[in-house]
């Protein structure tokens, strides 16, 4: 049992209290009790005191967007890479040759860096290949989790970057078989596309489809890059729409370059956006 005491703690409860004198009891992995210090009594002496005062205690981070295996790209790219390069020369052959272990090794440098700074929970961007190897790694370390595998059907690449439409939906749907509810559930798999115009309107659908028949959210990645450069991340959202793909179970992340109609449609999909504004 943990008792942290006479901490400013934010609730985010249903009044949104903030308690500048509060205490959290925690019991194993369930949080018992929470509210003002004087409130707060362990039904035994705690096995742990942490003195809270001048801190800040607060629910778990989420952070909806994350590239995982690119933790081991840091310094490896030059800061002044042309934009147009950068996909093609730097991170498809980073991705091209990534190997099972080092996915697993970059996945907890990210999770241990997320847990120091506060972040419980994340989602991840979509670009994994060995996805079990990966929820090995989230398991291990204890956080809740919705992974992804690389997808995509309109572009290509080295190896295994080659793929169908019935690839990516047959590999998608493995992961969502094998991946989905480990841990007691901590662990989620979902069709997370790679987006920015490389996938097909078959390939759109037929995720949506599949997460529908399992019960969970998909998504891609979209409107990243400025509409002055000439590439294929400019499907309308009209268009996606008349697909039939937003949906309230729909996620697109980055959303950089939308206007107040893709907003108003957005909004009457119940389309969950992770915004990215400085990553376009």
């Amino acid at each position: 049992m943990i008792l942290i005491e006479h901490a400013t703690v934010l609730t985010v409860d249903a009044e949104r209290r903030i308690l500048a004198d509060g205490s959290v009891l925690v019991e194993g992995r369930d949080i018992v009790q929470v509210g003002p210090a004087a409130s707060v009594s362990p039904p035994r002496t705690p096995d742990r005191v942490i003195d809270g005062r001048r801190r800040v205690v607060a629910p778990g981070f989420v952070d909806t967007h994350v590239h995982l295996t690119e933790h081991l790209s840091r310094g490896l790219m030059r800061d002044d890479i042309p934009v147009p390069r950068y996909l093609p020369d730097w991170l498809l052959p980073l991705y091209g040759t990534v190997t099972p272990e080092e996915e697993a090794a970059a996945a907890l440098l990210a999770c241990v860096e997320m847990i120091r700074t506060g972040t419980t929970t994340f989602c991840e961007a979509g670009t994994l290949f060995d996805v079990a190897a990966v929820a090995d790694a989230v398991e291990a370390v204890g956080m809740r989790a919705v992974l992804g595998r690389w997808s995509w059907d309109l572009q290509t690449g080295p190896g295994r970057m080659q793929q169908t439409t019935g690839d990516a939906l047959r590999w998608n749907e493995t992961m969502l078989e094998t991946v989905h509810g480990r841990a007691g559930g901590r662990i989620h798999a979902w069709p997370l596309l790679l987006g920015f115009g490389t996938c097909s309107p078959a390939l759109m659908q037929g995720a949506r489809a599949l997460a529908e028949r399992h019960g969970v959210g998909w998504g891609m990645m979209h409107f990243a890059s400025h509409p002055s450069r000439r590439t294929s991340d400019r499907v309308p959202l009209g268009e996606l729409d008349a697909l039939g793909v937003l949906t309230p179970a729909t996620k697109l992340a980055h959303m950089v370059y939308v206007d107040q109609d893709d907003i108003a449609l957005l909004a009457r999909r119940g389309v969950k956006v992770s915004h990215c504004p400085t990553a376009g």
